[in-house]
């Protein structure tokens, strides 16, 4: 009986010890699916599908709880000159795909101090393009240490439509969301499910 009592404590010794360092090498899910849940405005409070870059970007050790999220300007964030740079500090930034390379943006936002960034396609009408985000080759990818997502091109300018109202200028998100049956959970209308 003590044989199979400490044969099984280090099984679970180990089990857990596993299961930390893959928490800690792999966080919420990088290369996989994730969910970001809009919690405010309510037009926009809705569960959406995003992707973590394939093979740059900083791993979430914890989820961003009631973050802020703004629309970076310029919305393509390509340049060092943002115009809102001075707000962006510990939060999430909406850019849009397109004109640089998504480490190129990744690392302009964290420049500025966001916590994570979303980018989305240029197509506003696009609500199935899935895109591997990837290294663009100048040899910068391991200087980004944000969290880089990506957000299908419909559901990313809605948000900007809406947080483009100077009342409405910020949304609040949880990334990732927990989200263990997705046909339960309010997805925005005009994606397909």
């Amino acid at each position: 009986m003590g044989y199979k009592i400490k044969k099984f404590m280090l099984c679970l010794t180990l089990a857990i010890v596993v299961g930390c360092c893959l928490q800690q090498t792999f966080g919420y899910g990088v290369h996989e699916q994730l969910w970001l849940h809009v919690i405010y405005p309510e037009e926009l409070s809705y569960y959406f599908k995003i992707l973590p870059a394939k093979d740059f970007g900083g791993v979430l050790d914890r989820p961003l709880k009631g973050i802020p999220m703004i629309v970076a300007d310029p919305w393509e964030a390509c340049t060092n000159t943002i115009n809102n740079g001075n707000i962006i500090r510990g939060r999430v930034v909406l850019v849009r795909r397109g004109e640089c390379s998504f480490v190129t943006k990744s690392l302009n936002m964290q420049k500025h101090g966001a916590k994570a960034i979303v980018i989305t396609n240029y197509n506003e009408r696009d609500i199935d393009t899935w895109i591997d985000m990837s290294d663009d080759a100048t040899g910068r990818v391991q200087d980004v240490t944000i969290p880089t997502f990506y957000l299908l091109g419909m559901d990313g300018h809605k948000m900007k439509q809406v947080l483009s109202d100077p009342y409405r200028s910020f949304a609040l998100v949880n990334i990732p969301a927990n989200v263990t049956n997705p046909s339960g959970i309010l997805q925005p209308k005009w994606d397909i499910w």
